[in-house]
């Protein structure tokens, strides 16, 4: 699993996410996906540029969580869904 430190990379520099979005140009509601983990993927531009006005790198914003097998197990499996018949079929 990928955790975003945003969040704990602000609080370090004293910034919130107001100020990051000023600086950025990154719309307040992207950042928030991005921070609360709600989004599928951060493009390259705009990780660029939450790196530049944090003076970071990207490994500092994005890190790997190794999930522990109790994690793992609890994750639920999705049954396919039933196909429906075409008539005449």
């Amino acid at each position: 699993m990928i955790k975003v430190r945003l969040d704990e990379i602000l609080e370090q520099k004293g910034r919130s996410a107001y100020w990051l979005s000023q600086e950025t140009g990154i719309n307040q509601g992207v950042l928030w996906k991005i921070r609360h983990g709600k989004t599928g993927a951060i493009s390259f531009d705009i990780l660029d540029r939450l790196t530049d006005a944090l003076e970071c790198e990207p490994g500092d914003i994005l890190v790997k969580v190794r999930a522990s097998k109790a994690q793992i197990s609890r994750k639920t499996v999705r049954a396919p869904a039933k196909r429906r018949r075409l008539k005449g079929k």
